[in-house]
C-alpha cells in the first residue's frame, strides 16, 4: 500500500466509492488488523481506558432510503453481501428484529438495519469494554443525521482576519446556546479530566454510563433519557452471529 502512488490510491478509492457505494477501509487480515472491531474489544486487545465520550444521533443511517432495495429478499442479499458468513436462520432472525410495519418501504428497513451493526451496535460494544466508565449521549438535534453533533461542538459565532487581511466567519446554523453548552462538557472534559467540573451552574451533570436513565439527550433543551443503546437491537448486533 505504501509503494502505490497517493494519486492513484485516491482515485481508485473514489471510483470504488462511486460504482459500490462503499468505501476503501481497514479489513481483517490477521495481522495489522488481527480481528474484527467487536472481537477486539470483548477479548481485551485495545489500548484505551478513558475517560471516553460516545454519542450518536437519532437518525445515523435511518433517515435515508436505499433505492436498490425493494423487498425482503433484497435485504436478505444485501446481509449476504456485508456479512457472507451469514446463515439463513440469522437472516431471519435479523428480518423478525426489524419488522416491515416499523418503517415506510424495504429501502428504510435496511437502512435501519445498517444503522444497528454499523453504528449503534458499535458504540454498545465499546461502552461494555469499558466497564461503562464512558459518557454516553444521544443526540436529537435538527435532523440527527451522522455528524450532527460535529456541526455544534465546532460551531463559533467569531468572525476571525486571517494573515491575508480578508474576513472570514465560523458561525454555523446550530443553536449558539446548545452549542455552547456542549462545548463547555468538552472543555471540562479536556481542562480537568472531568465533563462535570467546570461550569457547574451552565449545565446538568453528565453520568457515567450504568443505569436505564443516564444519557444525555442533546435537543433545543438538554436534559438526562433513557438508555438508548442496551436495546434488542444493539444486543443482538453484539451477538456477531455471522462469524
Amino acid at each position: 500500500m505504501r509503494s502505490v502512488n497517493y494519486t492513484t490510491l485516491m482515485t481508485t478509492g473514489s471510483e470504488v466509492a462511486s460504482n459500490y457505494s462503499y468505501q476503501l477501509q481497514p479489513r481483517v487480515d490477521g495481522d495489522i488488523v488481527a480481528d474484527t472491531y467487536e472481537a477486539q474489544l470483548y477479548q481485551k486487545n485495545f489500548n484505551l481506558s478513558g475517560p471516553v465520550v460516545i454519542s450518536h444521533e437519532r437518525h445515523e443511517e435511518n433517515s435515508q432510503s436505499s433505492s436498490s432495495v425493494t423487498s425482503a429478499a433484497d435485504i436478505a442479499a444485501e446481509l449476504q453481501m456485508y456479512f457472507p458468513s451469514i446463515t439463513d436462520d440469522v437472516v431471519e432472525d435479523v428480518i423478525k428484529l426489524y419488522p416491515a410495519s416499523h418503517n415506510a418501504n424495504a429501502g428504510y428497513r435496511v437502512s435501519d438495519i445498517r444503522q444497528g451493526f454499523d453504528m449503534t451496535g458499535k458504540k454498545l460494544a465499546l461502552t461494555q469494554a469499558l466497564h461503562n466508565e464512558t459518557r454516553n449521549s444521544f443526540v436529537n438535534l435538527g435532523e440527527a443525521t451522522h455528524g450532527t453533533e460535529q456541526t455544534y461542538y465546532w460551531c463559533s459565532t467569531y468572525s476571525t482576519v486571517p494573515a491575508n487581511g480578508l474576513t472570514s466567519s465560523s458561525s454555523s446554523s446550530a443553536n449558539v446556546t446548545v452549542a455552547c453548552t456542549m462545548q463547555k462538557y468538552l472543555l471540562s472534559l479536556i481542562l480537568t479530566g472531568n465533563l462535570n467540573t467546570l461550569w457547574p451552574n451552565d449545565k446538568i451533570c453528565w453520568l457515567k454510563y450504568g443505569n436505564t436513565t443516564n444519557t444525555i439527550n442533546f435537543n433545543t433543551t438538554i436534559s438526562i433519557t433513557l438508555d438508548d443503546l442496551a436495546n434488542d437491537k444493539s444486543l443482538f448486533w453484539n451477538k456477531a452471529l455471522w462469524y
